[in-house]
C-alpha cells in the first residue's frame, strides 16, 4: 500500500510539470490496476502497478502485493492497465494469488484496456484445485481474471467419512464424485445424493427427474454443473450444482448404454460406452466428436481416469482388463488383466505415486505402482463389490459398495 501511495504521488508530480509546459495532463494519469480473480471456487488477486504517463513512455508501475489464494485456485489477478490517451508505457506485473492445494496452475486472466490506452499484462496466477488444469484467459475491463481449470478436483475441506462410512436407503450406488462445494456426491438407482461436509454422515437425495433411471456415474464441470448418465434413458443429463434442478439432456448419442464419464483439461467430456465396447468423446457444449479410442479386448468398458502423464485409462469389465490410451486415443498398452483383476470398475490415480483399481468380482481393491504398474498390495471386502471411486480433497480414496450399499474409505 506504503509503494502505491509513492507512485500515485510521483504520477501526481509529473501531472504539475506537464501543466506547466501547457500539455494536456489527462494523458498522464496511469489507469487503475487489476481486479481480483474467481477460480472454479475460491478467489486470488493482486494490486496492478499503474502505467507510465501517455507522453513519456517510460516503465511501468512496480508490482502490487498478491491478495491471499482462495480454497479453490483460480486464475490469477490481472495486471495494472496503461495509461489514459497515451501508448502504455510497460505494465507492472503484479503478484498472483497464493496457490489452492495441489494441481497444475490455471492461466492468469489478461487485463483489461484503460480509455485509450493498451492492457497491462496479466499477472502471475494462483494455482488451480486439486487434478486441475489450466483456466481459461480473463476478460478485458479492468483486468478480471478466467476462470479456473476443468477437471481436476475441489481444493476444499473435506473432513472424511465416519468409520464404517455411509449407507444409503438402496443397495446399489454406483459413481462418486465431488462437488465444488467439497459434497461427496453419489448416484444409486434414480437419485444423485449429496454427502454435505458439514454433516459427513448423512446421504440426503439432491437431484431427480422423471424418466431419468439407472443412474450410472455423476462427473462435475469447473461451472459446478452435475452431469449424469442414465442407462434408463441412454442419455447424459445435467443438472444444478447448487439447487439439484433439472437442467437438459445433454448428449443422447454414439454411445449405447452410458457407464462412466470423465472431463480433459479442456473440458472435453469423455463416455464409457457399454454395448459398443468404446469410449466416446463430446466437446463442452455438446458436439458429437465420435468415438475416441477402442479395442477388442477392452469388452465393455467401465471406469475412466487420466493419469499423471495424461494418458486415459479405462477399465473393461467383461473381458477384465485395464488398458492406457494416448492424447490421440491410441492404444498404448494394457495395464493389469485376468487372472489378476476380475471385472474392474472404478480407477484411481493418488499423488503417493499409486494407482488404484476396483476388482468387482473378487471384492477387492488393487493398488499398483502408477508408473511400473507392478502389484503393491490388496484390500478385500466380505459380501460387497467395489463399483464407483474417487479421491478425496485430503487424499482419501472414496469407493461406493454394491451388496450393503456402503460409500466408505480405503483403509
Amino acid at each position: 500500500m506504503r509503494f502505491v501511495t509513492y507512485a500515485l504521488s510521483a504520477l501526481c508530480t509529473l501531472s504539475c510539470l506537464a501543466a506547466c509546459d501547457g500539455e494536456d495532463t489527462t494523458r498522464k494519469t496511469g489507469g487503475t490496476g487489476a481486479a481480483t480473480g474467481m477460480g472454479a471456487g475460491g478467489t486470488s488477486g493482486g494490486q496492478g502497478g499503474s502505467s507510465g504517463s501517455g507522453a513519456v513512455s517510460g516503465n511501468g508501475g512496480a508490482a502490487g502485493n498478491g491478495g491471499m489464494g482462495g480454497a479453490m485456485g483460480g486464475a490469477g489477478a490481472a495486471a495494472g492497465t496503461s495509461g489514459v490517451g497515451g501508448s502504455a508505457g510497460a505494465a507492472g506485473a503484479a503478484a498472483g494469488g497464493a496457490s489452492g492445494s495441489s494441481g497444475a496452475a490455471g492461466a492468469g486472466g489478461t487485463a483489461g484496456a484503460s480509455t485509450g490506452g493498451a492492457a497491462g499484462s496479466a499477472g502471475t496466477s494462483g494455482s488451480a484445485g486439486s487434478g486441475g488444469a489450466a483456466g481459461s484467459a480473463g476478460s478485458a475491463s479492468g483486468g478480471a481474471a478466467g476462470t479456473g481449470g476443468t477437471g481436476g478436483g475441489p481444493s476444499c475441506t473435506w473432513p472424511g467419512l465416519p468409520a464404517g462410512g455411509v449407507t444409503l436407503p438402496g443397495n446399489s450406488p454406483e459413481g462418486v464424485a465431488f462437488a465444488n462445494d467439497c459434497a461427496l456426491l453419489v448416484v444409486e438407482s434414480d437419485t444423485v445424493y449429496r454427502i454435505d461436509p458439514a454433516s459427513p454422515s448423512v446421504a440426503s437425495a439432491f437431484a431427480t427427474q422423471t424418466g431419468i433411471t439407472d443412474l450410472q456415474d455423476v462427473e462435475v464441470s469447473s461451472d459446478g454443473t452435475l452431469y449424469v448418465t442414465s442407462r434408463g434413458a441412454n442419455s447424459v443429463v445435467r443438472f444444478d450444482g447448487t439447487t439439484g434442478a433439472f437442467i437438459d439432456t445433454f448428449a443422447t448419442t454414439t454411445f449405447n448404454l452410458p457407464n462412466s464419464m470423465v472431463f480433459d483439461a479442456s473440458g472435453n467430456l469423455y463416455v464409457s460406452s457399454r454395448n459398443t465396447g468404446a469410449v466416446v468423446r463430446f466437446s463442452p457444449s455438446g458436439t458429437d466428436l465420435g468415438v475416441f479410442a477402442t479395442t477388442a479386448e477392452l469388452g465393455s468398458p467401465e471406469g475412466m481416469v487420466f493419469g499423471p502423464s495424461g494418458e486415459l485409462f479405462v477399465s473393461g469389465r467383461t473381458n477384465s482388463v485395464v488398458q492406457r490410451f494416448d492424447s490421440s486415443g491410441g492404444f498404448v498398452s494394457t495395464v493389469i488383466q485376468t487372472p489378476a483383476v476380475s471385472a474392474p470398475e472404478g480407477l484411481a490415480f493418488t499423488s503417493d505415486g499409486r494407482m488404484w483399481v476396483n476388482s468387482r468380482d473378487t471384492a477387492e481393491v488393487i493398488r499398483l505402482n502408477a508408473t511400473t504398474f507392478a502389484e503393491i498390495d490388496r484390500v478385500s471386502f466380505t459380501n460387497e463389490e467395489p463399483i464407483g471411486m474417487v479421491v478425496a480433497p485430503n487424499g482419501d480414496v472414496i469407493i461406493s459398495l454394491r451388496g450393503s450399499g456402503r460409500i466408505t474409505t480405503v483403509p
